[in-house]
């Protein structure tokens, strides 16, 4: 059974931009793979084009054949050291250009996303111990509760899990409630006077979220150790990483561009910020607008053109 792609597209008519829906079929769809399209089967494509044709009525249907395909860039290791720094721009970003095989392109890197990346994968080292997270010890202790009495067994029968990531539990008060004496270091630089009302509130929340996941992943396996890194520590790392990187708006000079981007080439994760963001983007391939170019100067050889005799 062949399915149809319904296709839109926008254009631009009359004075006034409108959406172009197209039903196209397999082959024709793949000469205009550049519009979003959305599968559909006969069935389903036709509930469908009956629905939304009626606020369409005098829509054109035709192919939407494009000149020219986009051509797809992938950012690797390499891109980044090969990074040549222009300047920075609106005080937000870094145009640059980086030179891979036999693409020259234009790329732009967000200042902000950078340093948080770096930031991010340096706090992270000194947070802990090879494997295990530094702790602290608290001045107050902490009643954690409202935690079911079977993931509560498994905290106080695998304690020394719970030591590796950071968190001592001192004693258990009641089928649902422990105290705690020591967290991991990164909670408390989030919360630097966590004695005040709500911060204190702020770590008793983190500290919860990390012990709940924990035991979760221990009532699916006790076989199952903490990863390297819980998703609890990783939000308060990130955040930590975020608040004190370079902003938008911070001015920054070609030699701090270069020295924050040398930093950039020696971590895990370059091309994402701490929080998944992309922190940089490809703009256009300069090696192919050249070749255009050159094309499109060369002059014409009409004499090349005339039948021999």
């Amino acid at each position: 059974m062949e399915s149809l792609r319904i296709v839109f597209c926008i254009q631009y008519q009359n004075g006034k931009i409108g959406h172009d829906r197209k039903i196209l079929n397999e082959q024709n769809y793949l000469q205009s793979s550049q519009c979003s399209s959305f599968n559909f089967n006969n069935t389903e494509s036709n509930y469908i084009i009956n629905e939304t044709t009626k606020s369409f009525q005098n829509v054109n249907v035709r192919v939407c054949n494009l000149k020219r395909k986009f051509d797809e860039y992938k950012i690797s290791r390499n891109t980044i050291h090969s990074i040549q720094v222009l300047k920075q721009i609106n005080k937000e970003f870094i145009a640059a250009i980086t030179n891979e095989k036999d693409k020259k392109v234009l790329i732009i890197i967000d200042q902000h996303a950078v340093h948080e990346r770096i930031r991010y994968e340096g706090l992270i080292e000194c947070k802990k111990n090879s494997y295990d997270y530094l702790s602290v010890k608290l001045n107050k202790e902490l009643h954690i509760s409202d935690i079911s009495e079977k993931l509560l067994e498994l905290i106080v029968l695998h304690k020394e899990v719970f030591n590796r990531v950071g968190i001592n539990v001192k004693s258990v008060i009641d089928s649902t409630t422990c105290l705690i004496d020591a967290v991991p270091e990164c909670f408390i630089k989030k919360v630097k006077s966590y004695n005040k009302e709500n911060n204190f509130y702020r770590l008793m929340k983190n500290v919860r979220q990390l012990l709940l996941e924990i035991a979760n992943g221990l009532a699916i396996s006790t076989n199952i150790l903490p990863p390297i890194l819980p998703i609890t520590i990783h939000n308060v790392i990130a955040s930590e990483a975020c608040h004190e990187a370079i902003k938008f708006g911070d001015p920054l000079n070609v030699d701090e561009c270069l020295l924050l981007i040398q930093a950039l080439q020696d971590t895990k994760a370059p091309i994402r910020c701490a929080h998944g963001r992309p922190s940089i983007i490809p703009l256009i391939d300069l090696a192919d607008i050249e070749k255009r170019k050159s094309s499109e100067n060369k002059i014409l050889n009409f004499d090349s053109l005339k039948t021999k005799t």
